[in-house]
């Protein structure tokens, strides 16, 4: 029963993900940390696979909700994971090694191999 429901939710998340792209692409715009960046940076199999348990957590706490019953907090929860989760996944490192320009809390575009 659990499997089916894990299932399904990864099934949804495969459907919304074509949706939900172009909002992602607008978080990735916005300010960044670069401290959390850097850290991120240099572990990035060890982020990426952080960023996997977040993602996870989001439907087990649904299933934690439906389970005991506690539907308030289970959604409490789901939405902290997720905003995780967001944060987690636009702070990543570059997938394929180029530079990826950030927007620091000035306001300004920087790239990491970028000079001034």
């Amino acid at each position: 029963m659990c499997l089916g429901i894990v299932l399904l939710c990864v099934a949804i998340a495969a459907l919304a993900l074509p949706l939900v792209r172009d909002g992602l692409q607008l978080i990735q715009t916005q300010l960044h940390w670069p401290a959390l960046s850097g850290w991120l940076a240099q572990a990035p199999m060890a982020s990426w696979l952080m960023m996997f348990v977040w993602g996870a957590l989001v439907p087990l706490s649904l299933i934690a909700m439906l389970r005991h019953h506690r539907n308030a907090l289970g959604v409490v929860v789901a939405l902290a994971f997720a905003a995780v989760a967001v944060v987690w996944y636009v702070h990543m490192p570059a997938q394929s090694g180029a530079p990826r320009s950030t927007r620091t809390a000035s306001g300004a575009r920087s790239s990491p191999g970028a000079t001034a």
